[in-house]
């Protein structure tokens, strides 16, 4: 392996952005890597690996960005693979999570408008008057609200008039908890973060002044974690990254999401993040390579 593309986007303005931290350590094992974005035609083939990291607009352009993907998979590996893409990119992936018993975040989710009773019949199940409302394919916390009753929804409805959306419980524990990100590379743990959101507000991206720390994960969450992440590698095989969100609810964990396409590593929260990293992607690589040759 000696050359590899991060698939970027074209205008990384108000983005944080880590994955050049780890462009040294590449260089380190003679490997170069190209940042490029995903809107960019190339010769996909000149790489041994696309792994697609910050195309953070892709939302914006779902069909043209799988349209990408499928191109890009057909001259060479991508990481994550298209399959996992498509699983990951709608967030009904969580009721498949439900349906194999693990506890998720309570979800709705819902294509069509509701009516004044329909909506104070979930918040009646959901045991709260506020809700939180986005769309299924998101990045970003994008037309992310919350709603504190049905003059709230009406007012934000429009935005999902043409597009499939979500509603959950406002869980106000975040604001003083926060969420908690565990990283897997090539099917390994590798490190953890806790991310709360700045005062007044509920989003815990940087983009939205969120507060990042490391954070050494209690055993009992990793062990959940550790469950999901086999549970991941068994459906698709060994995945090269996952990110798995947490939050805690009345002392039980429940996932927020599986961030699998284009998660933020926060590699500078942990010293030997770049390290594994690194190490993972030669290992996965050097792995696929040995199953396409058999």
């Amino acid at each position: 392996m000696k050359n590899i593309a991060f698939l970027t986007l074209e205008n990384p303005k108000g983005f944080v952005i880590y994955d050049g931290l780890c462009i040294p350590y590449f260089l380190n094992k003679n490997i170069e890597v190209s940042e490029i974005p995903w809107t960019r035609f190339m010769d996909w083939s000149i790489f041994d690996i696309v792994i697609i990291r910050s195309p953070w607009d892709y939302q914006q352009k779902w069909n043209h960005f799988i349209e990408v993907l499928k191109y890009i998979q057909s001259q060479t590996l991508l990481a994550n693979p298209l399959e996992v893409v498509l699983w990951n990119y709608k967030k009904t992936y969580l009721q498949e999570l439900k349906n194999h018993s693990f506890e998720i975040v309570d979800t709705i989710f819902l294509e069509n408008t509701l009516s004044n009773q329909e909506f104070e019949n979930i918040q009646r199940m959901f045991e709260t008057n506020q809700l939180v409302i986005k769309p299924q394919i998101s990045a970003n916390a994008d037309d992310t609200f919350i709603l504190q009753n049905f003059d709230n929804y009406k007012q934000k409805a429009s935005i999902f008039q043409n597009k499939p959306y979500m509603l959950q419980p406002y869980l106000k524990n975040i604001e003083k908890d926060g969420e908690i990100s565990l990283f897997y590379f090539n099917g390994c743990y590798s490190h953890a973060v806790i991310k709360k959101p700045k005062y007044g507000d509920f989003r815990v991206q940087e983009e939205h002044g969120g507060i990042i720390s490391a954070i050494n994960p209690s055993p009992n969450l990793i062990s959940f974690s550790n469950t999901i992440s086999n549970f991941l590698n068994q459906k698709f095989g060994t995945l090269l990254y996952a990110r798995l969100d947490f939050v805690n609810y009345h002392d039980s964990w429940l996932i927020m999401e599986l961030e699998l396409i284009e998660p933020s590593l926060y590699f500078p929260y942990h010293k030997d993040a770049c390290t594994n990293f690194v190490n993972s992607v030669k290992n996965w690589y050097q792995k696929k390579k040995l199953s396409i040759i058999s």
